[in-house]
């Protein structure tokens, strides 16, 4: 299956390496990433709206590196309008959102998280670095 992922750099200076602090599923879907390297380094990822998202443990993920070469990357956040996730949803609908999706994909070292949005849902991504006693 072709995947079409394509690194997803929303905001400069995104750390390339992130982890998940915390996911909300409350008023959209709200995701909390820290720097692995930086814990005070946080992005805030928020969607307003989704159709769906699913959070994988990073180990139980069994494709080989073949179908999924981004795996490998040192890179957390891509975005892809092909794969699995796509057309399952696709199936279940009936294709009524065919051509109208968009996978986003974040790779940690724990988790894989994809969220399906519309192609035109707007994305808020926000960058804190919080000081030392904060």
């Amino acid at each position: 299956m072709e995947i079409n992922t394509k690194l997803w750099n929303p905001i400069p200076e995104i750390p390339s390496k992130l982890f998940v602090k915390e996911l909300l599923h409350k008023d959209g879907l709200t995701i909390v990433l820290a720097n692995e390297k930086n814990e005070k380094e946080i992005i805030t990822i928020y969607f307003k709206w989704q159709y769906g998202y699913r959070n994988l443990d990073e180990s139980y993920h069994l494709r080989t590196t073949n179908d999924m070469p981004f795996l490998m990357q040192d890179w957390s956040l891509f975005i892809s309008n092909k794969g699995d996730f796509i057309e399952s949803f696709n199936k279940l609908t009936y294709d009524i959102y065919k051509d109208k999706l968009v996978n986003y994909i974040i790779v940690t070292s724990n988790d894989i998280v994809e969220i399906l949005a519309h192609i035109e849902m707007e994305v808020m991504v926000t960058k804190k670095v919080h000081g030392y006693g904060i």
